[in-house]
């Protein structure tokens, strides 16, 4: 039986947060700040912020927020439970969606759909120096 699992390679990884970048340039939505939820959507999070040229800030709890068009980055949103609180505040994004019939909210921009769990690029242990 073939693992499901999508592992990108960091090069791959990144074209994706760039083209999770461009889906949210091309909806022409002025985004004023960007919000990563801990723990996957932080470095998104951060590399949408870089892109886009506005201010970042790690989520780890829902908080109100207001002024301007916020979007919330998570890195996997596999039924959008994660979003839901973020819902009424905040534009929605995910760099990966996983299509499943029981997803709660889909947000409002991603990058790719994949089948399985995601495993990030950073998550490889090999990189922590561990084997």
């Amino acid at each position: 039986m073939n693992d499901p699992t999508y592992s990108p390679t960091w090069e791959q990884y990144l074209a994706d947060v760039a083209e999770l970048c461009e889906r949210v340039r091309a909806a022409q939505l002025p985004v004023s700040a960007v919000y990563g939820i801990q723990p996957h959507g932080v470095v998104p999070a951060f590399l949408v912020a870089q892109q886009l040229r506005v201010e970042y800030t790690p989520l780890s709890i829902p908080t109100r927020l207001s002024g301007g068009s916020l979007l919330c980055v998570e890195g996997l949103s596999d039924r959008g439970e994660s979003l839901v609180a973020f819902q009424r505040d905040f534009k929605t994004a995910a760099v990966y969606v996983r299509d499943r019939p029981d997803t709660i909210l889909q947000p409002h921009y991603y990058a790719r759909v994949v089948e399985g769990p995601v495993r990030f690029p950073y998550e490889h242990v090999h990189l922590l120096g561990r084997r």
